[in-house]
């Protein structure tokens, strides 16, 4: 099988472009202004898997984060942000 255009691209995002779109979770064509570059979509297909997606982390957080209360989670994911933003600021 010959890959789309989704399915060229450089490292990882080329290869989770391919994979998505061969799943139909994502669309592409062609830019009308610039025929290099492929404009990606997601599908309805991709927004439902997407919604099943957020759920099932909604899920996973809430058990990690069972014993703290929702002050203390928010505390934690101010905490972690800052962090975040000092190493990759």
């Amino acid at each position: 099988m010959v890959p789309g255009p989704a399915c060229i691209g450089d490292g990882d995002n080329g290869a989770v472009g391919c994979y998505q779109s061969r799943g139909g979770q994502l669309g592409d064509r062609f830019d009308q202004e610039d025929r290099r570059r492929n404009i990606i979509t997601i599908t309805a297909k991709g927004r439902a898997h997407l919604r099943r997606l957020d759920a099932l982390v909604a899920d996973a957080q809430d058990e990690l984060l069972a014993p703290l209360s929702p002050g203390e989670r928010q505390a934690l994911v101010g905490m972690l942000t800052r962090l975040l933003d000092y190493h990759t600021g």
